[in-house]
């Protein structure tokens, strides 16, 4: 059987269909516990960070973007990498955690930079909005699977995953100049912020995902 069958017979399987059901049901938990946060995060993605909004999020909320999210972009890895064979569940439950584990490291590092330069207002409001910038990726990303899964087109995936990943990092790119930019030399910092914070973790998610879905 060649790889495009094996991908056809993968992406058609009950396991995955079960499972964008199951994406689908908690987005719309999301939209139900907090109906703006979809709306915030395609608009935070093109305001200033420090913009802050007066409503807060439910842990609830907060719990089902988590979820949605580290699911979605572990869903979209498992599909990125696979080369063919029966669908392991237990591998896609890892992609999940080092997904999640990964947020936590990127927001880690910006609470410690915020910490060094005393930046923790700007660090409160950002960690807050990249979550919901997060959640607005992911609702496209989700798009961009539910449409694989109907229509299997690797390549197409693939040029889409790399076209909301690379949208994503210049978004923020963007929003670090325009918030933290006073001098020229503040130019290398948010360089250097950007590479070690926000690319490094993302490129090491990259590879370790590899790595997971050969073992």
């Amino acid at each position: 059987m060649s790889i495009v069958s094996h991908i056809e017979s993968f992406y058609t399987s009950s396991w995955v269909s079960a499972i964008l059901l199951l994406l689908l049901l908690c987005l719309w938990g999301i939209l139900w516990a907090r109906p703006q946060s979809v709306g915030l995060g395609f608009s935070m993605s093109v305001s200033m960070l420090e913009r802050r909004y007066n409503d807060n999020p439910h842990i609830l909320s907060w719990l089902l973007s988590l979820l949605f999210s580290a699911s979605v972009t572990a869903l979209a890895l498992y599909m990125l990498y696979y080369e063919g064979g029966m669908f392991r569940p237990i591998v896609l439950f890892k992609l999940m955690l080092l997904v999640i584990l990964t947020k936590f490291v990127i927001d880690a590092l910006m609470w410690l930079t915020g910490y060094v330069f005393s930046f923790l207002s700007e660090v409160h409001i950002g960690s807050e909005q990249r979550s919901l910038i997060w959640l607005a990726v992911s609702v496209v990303v989700f798009a961009l699977v539910v449409v694989a899964a109907c229509r299997p087109m690797p390549i197409l995936l693939k040029t889409g995953l790399a076209l909301v990943a690379g949208l994503y990092e210049l978004a923020i790119g963007v929003k670090l100049f325009r918030v933290f930019f006073f001098k020229p030399l503040s130019a290398l910092y948010i360089t250097l912020y950007w590479l070690t914070v926000e690319l490094l973790p993302l490129v090491a998610l990259w590879q370790t995902a590899g790595y997971i879905m050969k073992g």
